[in-house]
């Protein structure tokens, strides 16, 4: 099998993952680069594996679901969270 068939078929196998996978096989992909290059320092390494995990923000992302999960608690949550959070650790600062 030649080079160009091999890339091919990546590009193939590629484009038929979805969004979500694609992330991951970036990441592995990107793993197999940093195992046969010796010489990539380990930030440099955690620093590709960092942004191949990263993914775009989307509506079908499984995070939109913590969206209303809390039914009580103050009205102005979202306004005064800095507030709430400052006193809940005992900081007596008020911005």
């Amino acid at each position: 099998m030649t080079a160009s068939t091999v890339k091919n078929d990546l590009h193939q196998l590629v484009d038929s993952l979805d969004d979500e996978r694609l992330g991951e096989a970036r990441a592995l992909l990107q793993g197999l680069l940093l195992t046969r290059n010796a010489d990539v320092s380990v930030a440099a390494a955690q620093e590709k594996n960092e942004l191949a995990l990263a993914s775009p923000f989307t509506f079908n992302d499984p995070l939109w679901g913590i969206v209303g999960i809390i039914k009580d608690g103050p009205a102005d949550l979202s306004e005064r969270h800095d507030h709430y959070l400052a006193d809940a650790h005992g900081d007596s600062h008020e911005r």
